[in-house]
């Protein structure tokens, strides 16, 4: 029992130390201390006048009760002085008795064993000495009673038949006392009672000493209560005398000191320290419980109602910028407070929140702003209930239309468009409500102007604080999404110029992600960024990757497969790195690392699974990727878009419904290997994710027109013709050489019988010169590209037809020579 005690205490201590260190503890202290903050300010901004007063002082100053209050010291006396006057019910314990009595003589039997043992020893007398070894050897035969030394001495000296006259009185004294019953709380009692009739019936000095010494020791180990006290009748009985008691109260506006009369007493302070009216440490606390509990309640109703928005619970840095945004708004709500209530920014926190961390948490947080500002800014006016109903409506309203503004595009522009809207709605709405109660139109256009105020002060500390959480806390929000996915970022520039296989990729996969995320209600701006980035770790070693291999040989395949496989599944953490040195957003990184999950590279694991010895087993886990499984809708759609393009390009004909079936087979494979398990996709969305994935698929793959094959042109025949020259003058110049004979002139045929052509004119040489070979090299004539997918050659039949009119060959001639020119003129210049 007791390894497995450590065991379990040990597992309860790792247990706690991993909470500790976790992210779900950084989060929870994030809202334990927010929450604390923004309490602080609240209690802070409600705290009343002082006085420094003192138990004996002479009162200075006649201080009234802000409101009813209890006096509390006289009213506890009183009650208690009730509760104590309550006779207490006692219930009978049956078999305590007969437990009493066995107990008294199993200790009593103890005591003849040691009577006896004592007889044993040489020069046994009532006066004798005993050894501390005696003694303790004793002691040892004492299990139900603990005795000292000079006792155990008194029971030693003492002979057997001395306990015996003893033990007859005290147990039938005993038995008695116990059938007359023993009170709870009452055995003290009762054994002085028992001691004292056994003195009277021993009436002998030969015992004097067991009865001083050893009986009441006895008796205070086994005597008990038979009779216990009922404690839940008891306590009934109790608390209906306290409640009996009627509190001793001072009622608003009567006075609890008055000053020059009398001395103050505790009680006065008391009450006074209850008001929160004492410059002591003393504070009112029933209103700062309330404080306390409105901010309480108001942040916990936030923060359920936050729940759904995961990526705002779930992020210690998000939360961080939740509570600087209320704590900040609190505060300059009660600085505004000093020039006008309606003043306060109270539109703040909708405004900051919506613009960084999205539209639901930026309505829900400023609900629960308008809610504490209101009941806070109003507080202690005699219009505290009119006061409060204009902001609460007023802000919420406002606050929720410039939100709206602001969810899909948190702009400069868009700041100003809500601003300018929010505060319409503000001086409109306070203007009507003003003059519904019944105000001058006077004050309620000043407030309806100081409240419109708010909005702009409001606005104007937005603009100047969004840029800096954004940097602070490297949030994705819109505008910084749209700054990374600028292609002159550093990264992806990189990326184009040195991996641009890669790159070609991660646009593809970037526009894949998009549709995606915006066919499920993801955020598309965030799924296109992290295709764009999601393989930059391919930048380290891009030529191990085959879309960036233009030609030359794999180089993994002299390399061995552990080797491989680590490098490919190294680009992930690579990514992750080098995002984090260029401050990626925690978003873009965890999409970098999950993109593969912990999927196998599965053609590396067959390699080595081909090149072991011996029947060597090989580890699939040595060839996964060390990441994790993809926890957003974002990074989960990032995973099945770069698989399916990259597997979609090994089909050989990618017709649309060749495609949707092939991409249903990816996404089950994934399904199976329990990629998607911590996802938020639900299978519809899936559904949703592929039919948008196979729509722009099926525009990447789309089929071309096929053209006819053209007849070759006059180029091409020139460009033949002077081929088959260079090679009868290379035949030519060998047949010379191994004759030792004089250069002839080569073969002026340069055309063969089945080109339909004119033959090129023979150039005229000097005789004693060699007819020079034509070097083909040098005319830097091209053929003209043609298109792959053009039309078969015509049948040979139609080659034979019969030659055509000079007309149409001069026509046709005519035409070639015009779109030809170019290469004929540099065919001339090098004859």
């Amino acid at each position: 029992m007791k390894p497995k005690k450590q065991k379990n205490q040990k597992s309860l201590k790792k247990r706690l130390t991993d909470f500790v260190h976790s992210a779900k503890a950084l989060r929870l202290l994030i809202c334990v201390l927010g929450t604390a903050v923004l309490m602080a300010v609240y209690v802070a901004a409600i705290v009343p006048v002082r006085y420094d007063l003192r138990v004996g002082m002479v009162p200075g100053a006649t201080i009234a009760a802000t409101k009813d209050v209890e006096d509390t010291l006289a009213t506890e006396r009183n009650r208690k002085q009730a509760a104590n006057a309550v006779v207490p019910i006692y219930r009978y314990q049956d078999g305590v008795t007969e437990q009493v009595l066995a107990d008294f003589d199993e200790v009593f039997n103890q005591l003849r064993m040691v009577s006896q043992y004592a007889q044993t020893l040489p020069d046994q007398s009532a006066t004798r000495k005993y050894t501390k070894e005696e003694l303790d050897y004793a002691r040892s035969m004492l299990t139900g009673i603990n005795l000292m030394d000079y006792q155990l001495t008194v029971v030693m000296q003492e002979s057997p038949e001395k306990l015996e006259e003893a033990y007859a009185p005290l147990y039938n004294t005993l038995q008695t006392k116990m059938i007359y019953n023993v009170m709870e709380g009452q055995e003290k009692a009762a054994r002085e009672d028992i001691l004292q009739i056994v003195h009277f019936s021993m009436m002998t000095s030969e015992l004097y000493n067991l009865e001083q010494r050893v009986l009441p020791t006895v008796l205070n180990v086994c005597i008990k209560p038979n009779m216990l006290i009922d404690q839940e009748a008891t306590e009934v009985l109790r608390e209906e005398a306290r409640n009996a008691v009627e509190p001793v109260m001072y009622k608003q506006g009567q006075n609890i000191v008055v000053k020059g009369e009398g001395r103050v007493t505790q009680s006065q302070l008391n009450m006074l320290s209850t008001l929160g009216l004492l410059s002591n440490s003393s504070v009112d606390r029933q209103m700062y419980l309330g404080a306390a509990l409105m901010v309480l309640c108001v942040v916990l109703v936030m923060l359920w109602l936050l729940r759904s928005q995961t990526d705002v619970f779930t992020s210690w840095k998000k939360l961080l910028i939740l509570y600087i945004a209320m704590v900040l708004t609190l505060v300059l709500s009660v600085a505004a407070r000093l020039v006008n209530v309606y003043l306060s920014p109270v539109l703040l926190a909708a405004f900051a929140v919506t613009a960084l961390l999205g539209l639901g948490a930026g309505v829900v947080c400023n609900a629960a702003m308008t809610v504490l500002v209101a009941s806070l800014v109003a507080g202690g006016s005699q219009a505290y209930g009119e006061m409060m109903t204009l902001m609460m409506l007023t802000s919420l309203v406002a606050g929720t239309a410039g939100a709206l503004v602001l969810q899909k595009k948190a702009s400069r522009l868009q700041m100003l468009l809500a601003g300018i809207l929010s505060c319409a709605v503000s001086f409109v709405l306070n203007l009507a409500l003003g003059l519904m109660t019944a105000s001058t139109l006077d004050a309620s256009l000043r407030d309806a102007l100081f409240c419109a105020g708010g909005v702009v002060i409001a606005v104007l500390l937005t603009v100047g604080l969004q840029p800096l959480l954004e940097t602070a806390f490297n949030l994705p929000t819109p505008m910084k999404l749209m700054e990374l996915s600028n292609p002159n970022q550093p990264l992806l520039r990189k990326l184009m110029l040195e991996a641009p296989g890669t790159y070609h990729h991660s646009i593809i996969v970037a526009n894949l992600a998009e549709a995606a995320a915006e066919a499920v209600g993801a955020n598309p701006l965030l799924a296109r960024v992290g295709g764009y980035y999601h393989d930059i770790g391919k930048l380290k070693r891009p030529s191990y990757f085959k879309e960036n291999q233009t030609g030359e040989k794999n180089a993994h395949d002299n390399t061995d497969p552990y080797v491989s496989a680590a490098i490919v599944t190294a680009h992930t953490q690579d990514g992750v790195a080098m995002g984090r040195a260029n401050r990626l957003p925690q978003e873009v990184l965890e999409m970098i690392g999950s993109h593969h999950g912990d999927t196998p590279v599965m053609y590396f694991y067959h390699k080595a699974v081909q090149l072991a010895t011996n029947g060597e087993a090989v580890d699939m886990d040595t060839f996964r990727y060390d990441g994790r499984p993809p926890r957003s809708a974002e990074a989960a759609i990032l995973m099945l878009c770069d698989t399916i393009e990259a597997a979609v390009r090994t089909l050989q004909n990618p017709t649309p419904e060749a495609m949707e079936e092939f991409i249903v087979k990816l996404v089950r494979g994934k399904l199976e290997d329990g990629q998607l398990s911590d996802c938020p996709l639900t299978l519809r969305d899936i559904d949703k994710i592929c039919a948008a994935v196979t729509t722009v698929l099926s525009g990447v793959f789309h089929e071309r027109i096929e053209y006819p094959e053209m007849k070759q042109t006059h180029q091409q025949r020139i460009i033949h013709a002077v081929q088959e020259e260079k090679e009868a003058a290379q035949q030519d110049a060998r047949e010379a050489e191994e004759k030792a004979e004089e250069e002839t002139a080569p073969d002026t045929s340069l055309l063969t019988p089945q080109m339909e052509v004119e033959p090129l004119p023979v150039l005229e040489l000097p005789k004693e010169e060699p007819v020079p070979v034509l070097d083909l090299e040098q005319l830097q004539i091209e053929p003209l590209p043609l298109k792959e997918d053009y039309m078969p050659e015509e049948p040979a039949a139609e080659e034979a037809k019969p030659a055509e009119t000079e007309t149409d060959a001069a026509q046709e001639q005519t035409e070639d020579q015009q779109q030809e020119q170019p290469a004929q003129e540099e065919k001339s210049e090098e004859a």
